[in-house]
């Protein structure tokens, strides 16, 4: 599952936002350089983003140590990215910014203890991936 709690009321990721993901398994803890792409959807299609997506809509980096703090609390199943600086851009969409709902597509250096597999964004529900 996948929650935040947003700290301006533009609707539009930035800093003083807190992201939560609720892994199923134990996660090794992110190194500095961790990063998520996250991309929304303004053009309101069901699709975030690319791969696959369109070019209403905006994609972003949070990068931990960079423009956010990634930690992991004491199950080592629930990360909690807070935010500094907004997401760098990679795709802009028909506004700035990326907007809420946003949807986690890619990931870096995000491993479970066990076997050191990295997050299997595409196999995971929406609900696990996706920002409200």
């Amino acid at each position: 599952m996948a929650s935040d709690q947003q700290a301006n009321q533009f609707g539009v990721i930035g800093p003083g936002d807190t992201l939560v993901v609720h892994f199923d398994e134990p996660m090794n803890t992110p190194t500095a350089g961790a990063t998520i792409t996250l991309c929304d959807d303004q053009n309101k299609n069901g699709v975030f983003g690319p791969p696959g997506g369109d070019s209403a809509d905006s994609c972003g980096d949070l990068i931990d140590g960079n423009n956010s703090t990634f930690s992991l609390d004491s199950s080592e199943t629930v990360l909690t990215i807070t935010v500094s600086l907004p997401p760098l851009t990679s795709q802009t969409g028909n506004m700035p910014g990326i907007h809420y709902p946003a949807q986690a597509i890619f990931s870096s250096s995000l491993t479970d203890k066990d076997e050191g597999l990295k997050w299997d964004i595409t196999g995971s529900t929406a609900a696990s991936k996706t920002f409200p």
